[in-house]
């Protein structure tokens, strides 16, 4: 007895030890959580207020009857007056814009400025709540492969979802059915899919660092996101002038490279082939030629007899990443000194730039 007695005394007395113990272990180490797992909680509880999620409705009026085609995606917000960023994609064309703001109120919206060049759209909330979460716009350009990211939008109509990856690639670029986004974008292993477009990729550090944008259909853990740098270069020409004023040289066509020149029994050398000429475009008054033989290899489909552009004011064009770069920082009004490969003979032709058509 007197021993039990000793092992229930005993008891008693661990029993405020224990409860020391369990006190002076933090929440968060108790719930089993890292810190890392903390700041992508608080990230998310932070700046998820300010994704919204964005539905388009497309009106189609046929002999009969009008019918509507909705759409959605999502957005997130830049600024207290209610300016909100998202996908050319998500909006171009649309009849009717509503958003969901931090998954409950709704409010209707109109494009203040819409870019198909780089994908982007700036919209303006109508009679906007007071205390909006603006996410802050942090830099793209210190971005490291192997960077952790946080994905935050609407992917299939599911508001408020949140997706972690890292940064599996940067430079890429990114070929759209109407145009080249303008300069290069990201790649993550985070989950997008579809209704994600337009939403923001975070850093770590709870900054916006690029718009996740697109994904490859059949892969997996394969998506992209336009660079907040990129974005950050054209907002301020979307929110005044409502579009980016572009340079235009006015031609299309592809790059000939060792391959190519293999199969084609005509004088070809490396470079960009000019397949098609725009009509009064710089590229004509200038007197650039465009492909008149139409020939298909492996059923992709080639315009030869054009000139092949091998340098853009002195500087080698061999790929698109070259010709960007012998494009950047030009503007309407420049002058333009092409070198070209035309039946076997070299020639320069120097042209005005003109503003890119809307």
């Amino acid at each position: 007895m007197g021993d039990l007695e000793r092992r229930g005394g005993t008891r008693r007395r661990a029993a405020p030890l224990l409860l020391v113990a369990l006190a002076a272990v933090p929440p968060a180490a108790a719930a089993g959580l890292t810190p890392d797992e903390e700041n992508t909680i608080a990230i998310f509880q932070r700046l998820a207020p300010g994704v919204v999620y964005i539905t388009t409705v497309f009106a189609h009026e046929g002999p009969a009857v009008t019918t509507a085609r909705r759409g959605v995606g999502s957005g997130f917000i830049v600024s207290a007056e209610g300016h909100l960023l998202t996908n050319a994609h998500v909006v171009e064309g649309s009849d009717d814009i509503l958003v969901t703001i931090a998954g409950q109120e709704r409010r209707k919206a109109r494009v203040v400025g819409l870019d198909a060049a780089t994908d982007m759209a700036v919209l303006q909330i109508e009679n906007p709540p007071p205390n909006l979460t603006v996410i802050p716009l942090g830099s793209s350009a210190r971005l490291q492969i192997g960077q952790k990211v946080l994905a935050i939008g609407n992917p299939f109509g599911l508001s408020q979802t949140l997706t972690v990856g890292v940064v599996s690639g940067l430079d890429r670029m990114l070929p759209t059915s109407r145009e080249t986004i303008a300069g290069h974008v990201i790649q993550t292993d985070a989950a997008i899919n579809v209704g994600n477009s337009g939403g923001p990729l975070l850093s770590s550090e709870g900054e916006a660092v690029g718009v996740n944008t697109a994904l490859i259909q059949g892969a997996q853990s394969i998506a992209f996101a336009i660079p907040i740098d990129t974005v950050k270069a054209v907002l301020p020409q979307l929110l005044k002038e409502g579009r980016v004023i572009r340079p235009w040289i006015g031609i299309s066509g592809k790059f000939v490279d060792e391959g190519l020149r293999k199969v084609f029994n005509v004088p070809l050398t490396s470079g960009f082939l000019v397949e098609d000429v725009g009509k009064g475009s710089p590229a004509e008054q200038a007197g650039i030629r465009e492909g008149t033989l139409d020939v298909t290899v492996n059923g992709v489909r080639f315009l030869l007899g054009g000139d092949i552009i091998t340098q853009v004011n002195d500087q080698p064009i061999r790929t698109s990443e070259d010709f960007f770069k012998a494009l950047a920082g030009v503007k309407v009004g420049d002058d333009l000194r092409l070198t070209l490969f035309r039946g076997g003979q070299t020639l320069t032709r120097t042209l005005t730039l003109a503003e890119r058509p809307r």
